[in-house]
């Protein structure tokens, strides 16, 4: 990957198109996905949306540019039972994050898709808790499967 008109000398450069590539000369290892400190980069705030270690890439943008409305979820657990396989809840994407209006789409025993009422950054890895109220549902680990992600490096 050529360095381009957007090269900083830090060893960053972005992308005409959002979300922006970040090639990082000291490593990708020192980033982690939904990181919004230490970046280190003017106009922010700049969200690291994902890693790419083959080509060594942090893939950043704004949080309005890496949001998401819909992602789906692995190895939930289901803490109420006889649950429909479509139906409405809270979820909770971050510890101290308020809890966002969702659908929930039950797609295998321990897979779901969750459809947000608005976008918000979502960090695949990190847990999804459902709750109804102050019921917890159940919960998952957050997939790696975004409309950004198509992009491919280089491009």
């Amino acid at each position: 990957m050529s360095l381009g008109a957007n090269y900083d000398p830090r060893g960053f450069e972005t992308s005409a198109r959002t979300p922006f590539l970040v090639l990082s000369d000291t490593g990708y290892i020192g980033y982690t996905r939904g990181q919004r400190k230490g970046l280190n980069l003017s106009n922010g705030p700049w969200y690291v949306a994902d890693l790419d270690p083959e080509h060594n890439v942090v893939i950043v943008g704004r949080k309005e540019e890496i949001g998401t409305a819909s992602f789906s979820i692995e190895e939930c657990h289901w803490l109420v039972h006889g649950l429909p396989d479509t139906f409405g809840c809270s979820v909770k994407i971050r510890y101290n994050s308020p809890e966002i209006s969702c659908t929930i789409e039950k797609t295998g025993k321990t897979t779901a898709r969750i459809t947000l009422g608005r976008q918000s950054v979502i960090t695949p890895g990190q847990s999804a808790v459902l709750y109804e109220g102050d019921l917890v549902l159940g919960g998952g680990i957050i997939g790696r499967n975004f409309l950004w992600k198509q992009q491919t490096v280089g491009n």
